[in-house]
């Protein structure tokens, strides 16, 4: 991997999203024809406007909330049906990650200094969310393999990586296992949302040389929600 090419790239979108925020548009553009298709919305379609109001970070904690009431899950396996299943993390997840400060404080700060340290090739998105951080890992360079349970995420970036001809492996975790090993495994935002992240971790850390935790820890007094567990790495 040529540092100076990754440098530069890095440089080109520091800039792209300093000028404008980052939104975008082509990605979600095709996230909302994708929503429609995929839950079949056709008298009542999904929208930009509706997309504004569903990536608000306290009504999509509420849609959340409400969801995991109804279910009620009373075990591991029902916390893993609620995670296969819920729509209402996509596009908050999609925009967070299309955020500048999550672009300065988690990529630019964090990630991209320990992949160009480690003389990184090969990574995985281990819980990748709405893909968008293995989207941009991708348009810098790197290798990426996508992973998720949440089957809505799956087929969003088996689409989205067809559409555009972007070469991201795409790992449903429901249906298969880790088989690789990677330079580096990211496991951003995710120990959070599991009952019992051992094993997991366990078998990440067998599969490459650094694994990369954010954040190594979430105690129940900074985070109320019901559907995340406190969790501390040391």
């Amino acid at each position: 991997m040529d540092i100076k090419e990754i440098n530069k790239k890095q440089e080109a979108l520091k800039i792209k999203y300093l000028e404008s925020r980052i939104i975008d548009e082509e990605i979600v553009e095709k996230a909302i024809v994708f929503f429609n298709q995929y839950y079949n919305l056709v008298e009542h379609k999904f929208t930009r406007e509706d997309m504004d109001k569903i990536c608000n970070l306290d009504f999509s904690i509420k849609l959340d909330f409400l969801h995991w009431t109804a279910i009620n899950p009373q075990n591991e396996n029902d916390v893993n049906k609620f995670y296969r299943n819920t729509p209402f993390e996509f596009f908050k997840n999609l925009l967070k990650n299309m955020d500048i400060m999550h672009y300065i404080e988690i990529i630019d700060k964090v990630i991209l200094p320990l992949l160009k340290k480690n003389n990184v090739k090969t990574v995985l998105d281990y819980g990748g969310g709405s893909g968008y951080q293995a989207i941009l890992l991708h348009k810098l360079g790197y290798k990426i393999t996508f992973s998720e349970m949440n089957k809505l995420s799956v087929e969003w970036m088996r689409y989205i990586t067809k559409e555009l001809n972007l070469n991201i492996e795409v790992i449903d975790l429901v249906e298969s296992k880790i088989e690789n090993n990677y330079d580096v495994i990211i496991f951003k935002d995710v120990l959070e949302h599991l009952v019992n992240p051992k094993p997991i971790i366990n078998i990440l850390q067998s599969k490459t040389k650094k694994l990369i935790i954010i954040p190594n820890k979430v105690e129940r007094s900074e985070d109320y929600l019901p559907m995340h567990f406190p969790y501390s790495i040391e």
